[in-house]
């Protein structure tokens, strides 16, 4: 009987074994459901995520500078053009040169039909705040020698967010440069835009005109 008991007994341990040796390996299965991610997968695919963002981000981002970059270089060209075709314009419609250097021009004649005879200068902004600029000058009446410097009617003539120089050259009419007032009669006038303010130039535009025919 007691051989048999014991042998009971131990019938019993080995089925014990037995059944935790089955649930362990179940439990483990449970612990992960058939078609789920791991903890480190899910981190991997969370970086990865995050890293393509990070690409198109900088890719949307250096587009948007680009078209920016792209549309003040535009206006830049604009502004060098238009400034370069109304100066000359002036230059055209104009009878004598006043003063003429190499970064300031004054103008005289009559510029509409029956008007007195007045003066006009172009010149660079020298204040703070207008560096950078073209000014207009315009002074009607006797047109006293260095009226851009005494004072006027004047008004930018570039836009004040884009740095902006004309230089000027002066030659007679067979095209020899000279110095004399009197003897100028086309004027070289080049027209230099700084997009971005860098000390650099963008555009440069370069143009002759003519004074008018009725010289003094």
């Amino acid at each position: 009987m007691r051989t048999i008991r014991g042998s009971a007994e131990i019938g019993k341990r080995g089925n014990a074994l037995d059944t935790l040796r089955i649930a362990i390996p179940r439990f483990r299965d449970s612990a992960i459901p058939d078609g789920g991610f791991t903890i480190v997968e899910l981190l991997m695919a969370l970086a990865l995520g995050a890293l393509v963002m990070l690409v198109l981000f900088r890719a949307f981002a250096g587009a948007v500078a680009a078209q920016a970059e792209t549309e003040a270089q535009i206006a830049g060209h604009q502004q060098s053009r238009d400034l370069a075709q109304w100066i000359a314009g002036i230059i055209q419609a104009s009878s004598a040169v006043r003063t003429g250097t190499a970064s300031l021009l004054e103008l005289s004649g009559s510029f509409e039909a029956g008007a007195p005879v007045e003066c006009v200068g172009i010149f660079p902004g020298r204040l703070a705040p207008l560096r950078g600029t073209v000014v207009y000058e315009r002074r009607r009446a006797d047109c006293p020698d260095g009226a851009t410097s005494t004072g006027g009617v004047a008004a930018l003539a570039s836009d004040p967010t884009v740095s902006t120089t004309v230089a000027f050259g002066y030659r007679d009419a067979r095209g020899r440069p000279v110095a004399d007032v009197n003897e100028m009669r086309l004027i070289d006038l080049t027209v230099t835009v700084d997009v971005d303010r860098d000390g650099r130039a963008d555009y440069r535009l370069t143009q002759v005109a003519a004074l008018r025919g009725d010289h003094r």
